[in-house]
């Protein structure tokens, strides 16, 4: 079971781009984000936009990468559990019900990983990273590297 980090940190976070996100009009947004700690290493990359389908009740995630389950198991319910916050959190600073389409288009995580929820910290940051208030840095050969390990370890 996935344990829940929608903590007064995770408020913490979002509480910094409320401004943001009552001026987005739902227009395609891009972020990224390196979340590192400890023994837990993991990427993402995501795309976010307002659902432009009227028969959608509600949001949707696109999965436009390898399905990482076999590396963690959680892999898709960290990144979901991070999504569907952030629609609650997106719909009660607008005042009104919203969808939106996620599309997540690149992941990596570090094979020997061994902290919870990495996957859901980096969707988190992730989606500060749309709205320019991510403070994480990383270096695009960082991800590399852990691509390289992936493709090893799933040979």
């Amino acid at each position: 079971m996935v344990s829940n980090i929608t903590s007064g940190f995770t408020y913490y976070l979002f509480n910094k781009i409320n401004s943001k996100v009552i001026e987005w009009n739902l227009q395609p947004l891009i972020g990224k984000a390196l979340f590192k700690k400890h023994e837990s290493i993991a990427y993402i990359e995501l795309k976010i936009y307002g659902s432009m389908e009227d028969n959608y009740l509600r949001s949707q995630v696109i999965w436009n990468v390898t399905d990482l389950t076999s590396l963690h198991s959680n892999f898709k319910t960290e990144i979901e559990k991070s999504f569907a916050f952030f629609v609650r959190y997106v719909s009660a600073l607008k005042g009104e019900d919203i969808r939106l389409q996620f599309e997540v288009n690149d992941a990596a995580l570090d094979c020997t990983a061994h902290r919870q929820n990495p996957f859901e910290y980096a969707a988190n940051y992730a989606l500060l990273d749309c709205f320019k208030e991510s403070s994480l840095t990383f270096k695009k050969e960082t991800v590399e590297i852990l691509k390289r390990g992936m493709t090893a370890y799933l040979k």
